[in-house]
């Protein structure tokens, strides 16, 4: 995970919601994230979205499918970059009481 990057700063892991019967292979995120930046991990271990047995890809900014369906105890959990409602807003420089962000 970048750490550097502000996007990534409040990630957290997050379970992906949808059921771990042995057929469903489509789970949705609790909010919208940004293309790319998905990182999904299956039982706790990373997986790679061009892997044979636990591949998997974005079909929407809220939706993951996976190559194979998870079987009962599966987990599926993940992090991204959320998509904002602001844009940039960790761009922002200073404040009502410090506007040119001098004390920052």
């Amino acid at each position: 995970m970048p750490t550097s990057d502000p996007e990534f700063r409040l990630s957290q892991i997050v379970q992906l919601a949808g059921a771990t019967d042995g057929s469903n292979r489509d789970f949705e995120t609790p909010t919208a994230f940004k293309a790319g930046s998905l990182r999904l991990f299956w039982n706790g271990q990373e997986c790679e979205a061009w892997d044979d047995r636990k591949g998997w890809a974005e079909t929407s900014d809220h939706t993951v499918q996976t190559l194979v369906a998870p079987r009962n105890l599966d987990v599926l959990s993940c992090f991204y970059q959320e998509v904002s409602l602001v844009p940039g807003i960790w761009n922002v420089h200073g404040s009502p009481f410090d506007p040119s962000g001098a004390l920052t």
